[in-house]
């Protein structure tokens, strides 16, 4: 069995190359590594974000400059910025979770049917 896709000997992205039954399940578990990797990282990031609010009350004290009246804008910013970027990383995992669900489905669906 082949699946359409990569070619696995150039290692090129495009049509036209294939990749065999046991290249595309290797590609599968890679796929499901990086889903793992992204998923940790997020979480790591999300733990560091959650600590820089209580950074700006420590710089807030200190702060004395006409610039400082800006403070509660920059959280405000920072609130809504940290925010944006927590709900991609989820999202990223989300759909990189879906995809592999998805081809890992089909390869147990061919393989029953060729067995």
């Amino acid at each position: 069995m082949e699946a359409r896709g990569r070619n696995a000997a150039s290692g090129n992205s495009g049509g036209g190359g294939t990749l065999t039954l046991e290249e595309f399940r290797v590609e599968l578990g890679k796929l499901h590594d990086a889903i793992v990797s992204v998923r940790n990282e997020s979480y790591h990031i999300g733990d560091v974000m959650a600590r820089i609010p209580g950074r700006f009350t420590k710089v807030e004290a200190a702060w004395n400059s006409p610039a400082s009246t800006t403070i509660d804008d920059v959280k405000t910013w920072f609130t809504v910025v940290s925010g944006h970027q927590h709900d991609l990383l989820e999202e990223m995992v989300r759909r990189m979770q879906s995809v592999y669900d998805n081809f890992r489905a089909a390869e147990e669906a061919n393989t029953r049917n060729v067995t």
